[in-house]
């Protein structure tokens, strides 16, 4: 039911407002329903001549080997750009790798465990060094909606589409992987 009603609504985007560019942002657990919908969007080859602008996953609850290895691969085909940010301040996230397993989430980036995911074609930004506030009642659970210098970060990225190397980030090539952080 999930993937028609999915298929239906963008399929109503895609024709009745002649929508040029999609962008689509999912939070935490809302990445398994993006994920979701979007396959079965590819099931219905809505997305053969149809791509979606942005791709912006923040804290994404989903493992972090899966995202890699079947996920990233998926989003790439049917995006102009996919990023994911990441933050080992999500105790969210943390408590959830503690419980279950110890399988790392994509979206988190506790250096004791890994540094964050990082596939070709994806472009991960740790948002941990970034000063805080309330950060959702310090679960740091929202900081994808709460922190200015990311909330700036998206605008660009939508509203321009730059490359991380053209926005306030630097790159970060500590251990095997690249990511990018915020210029402080």
């Amino acid at each position: 039911m999930q993937h028609h009603t999915s298929f239906s609504f963008s399929w109503t985007l895609k024709q009745g407002l002649a929508v040029k560019k999609l962008n689509v942002i999912a939070n935490s657990m809302g990445s398994r329903g993006l994920v979701d919908a979007l396959e079965g969007l590819k099931i219905n080859e809505f997305y053969e001549e149809f791509v979606f602008n942005q791709i912006i996953l923040a804290a994404p609850d989903i493992d972090a080997q899966i995202f890699v290895e079947q996920i990233a691969p998926q989003l790439l085909n049917c995006s102009n750009r996919l990023t994911l940010y990441a933050s080992s301040r999500d105790t969210l996230l943390a408590s959830k790798v503690k419980r279950l397993s110890s399988v790392p989430r994509a979206g988190d980036s506790h250096e004791s465990k890994f540094t964050p995911v990082s596939c070709l074609g994806v472009d991960t930004i740790d948002v941990s060094d970034l000063p805080t506030s309330s950060y959702c009642f310090s679960l740091g659970y929202s900081y994808y909606a709460e922190l200015r210098d990311l909330i700036n970060d998206i605008y660009n990225l939508i509203r321009f589409g730059h490359e991380p190397k053209d926005r306030n980030l630097i790159a970060n090539t500590k251990g095997p992987s690249l990511f990018w952080k915020f210029r402080r």
